[in-house]
């Protein structure tokens, strides 16, 4: 291979080939395209031994548009990965293009939810008249389910009927974040209300001759499955209505199912295999802004000098059998 182009269509072809076996899913394969294509339009007749870090710079600078620091991270990714899997298959001696500490992009870190605030943007999305009260309904429908589970966004979008497991009252995903790196797949347990919201839609949607196994469970307002952008203009929308104060997106609600369990007694562990992840450190990670509550640290100097139960009665019988008489009301401080 002697161009930049070159290595560009190999490696679509070689994603390609992953998505007919059923490796990767289409939509991986379409992000690839969306910047690979355009880099190859750009540079693609340019040789390899002429290719420079420089030329990623050049490659932003053109597209002024990409203002997100996801987009462009995006964008540099995927080109990064090209060049180090044709690198891997030794199709080229040495990749061009490294990421450096020049390309990080640091966004905007998210803003915690409170309680409050959901509430509001609850009632900012309730008795909405005419055609738009179909996407206010969904709209509740996705934060009541996320608030009560801790979900990532994308996994609400994506859940289908054929994923829940009715006798056990969970969610199996087979296809999620960490499904690469666990090869396990992940159990999302629900409590009683959730349960009922997810029956109640079903029995709905078998009303209307639809609820298919493969039909996505959490519709727009037009029956059709959410978007990303889509969800999160009309998140923005309702938050904007509700006075809720700018940058805090459908994400907060996971840090605020977290937070709350922490504040509850909920162990990390525990947390962390609702949440998904496979390790406990992001749990501590979003707890962090329950280390200075005076509240919650209270709260954890009564849970460790409670003594349990079983073991107050044991002592209470002890002190029976020796004296004849129960425990003094004072007993713990005289």
């Amino acid at each position: 291979m002697s161009s930049i182009g070159d290595v560009i269509r190999a490696y679509l072809d070689f994603l390609r080939v992953r998505v007919e076996a059923g490796d990767l899913a289409l939509a991986s394969l379409e992000r690839s395209q969306k910047y690979l294509k355009v880099f190859a339009k750009q540079f693609g007749n340019k040789p390899l031994a002429e290719a420079r870090r420089h030329d990623l710079t050049e490659f932003l600078t053109v597209h002024p548009d990409w203002k997100s620091p996801w987009t462009k991270g995006d964008a540099i990714g995927n080109i990064i990965t090209c060049f180090r899997w044709a690198e891997d298959e030794e199709l080229i001696e040495r990749a061009p293009y490294r990421r450096s500490r020049f390309f990080r992009f640091a966004g905007k870190p998210r803003q915690p939810m409170s309680l409050a605030d959901y509430v509001n943007i609850m009632w900012a999305a309730m008795g909405r008249p005419g055609p738009r009260r179909a996407s206010a309904q969904a709209m509740r429908r996705a934060l009541f389910f996320l608030r009560r589970t801790g979900c990532r966004t994308c996994e609400m979008r994506q859940v289908r009927w054929a994923e829940v497991d009715w006798e056990a009252g969970v969610i199996r995903l087979e296809h999620h974040k960490t499904a690469r790196a666990t090869g396990e797949v992940r159990v999302i347990g629900l409590d009683r209300r959730t349960f009922r919201l997810l029956r109640n839609l079903h029995r709905q949607r078998r009303r209307q001759g639809a609820a298919h196994p493969d039909e996505h469970i959490f519709l727009n307002g037009c029956q059709r499955p959410w978007k990303r952008t889509a969800f999160g203009r009309l998140f923005r929308k309702y938050a904007r209505a509700a006075g809720v104060a700018r940058g805090i997106t459908p994400y907060g609600l996971r840090h605020l199912f977290t937070v709350l369990g922490i504040e509850n007694g909920v162990g990390e562990r525990q947390l962390a295999d609702q949440l998904g992840h496979t390790t406990t450190k992001f749990v501590s990670y979003y707890g962090r802004t329950t280390r200075f509550k005076s509240a919650h640290l209270c709260g954890v100097v009564s849970s460790v000098l409670r003594r349990p139960q079983n073991q107050r009665l044991a002592h209470i019988d002890a002190r029976r059998v020796r004296t004849g008489r129960g425990e003094p009301e004072s007993g713990w401080v005289d």
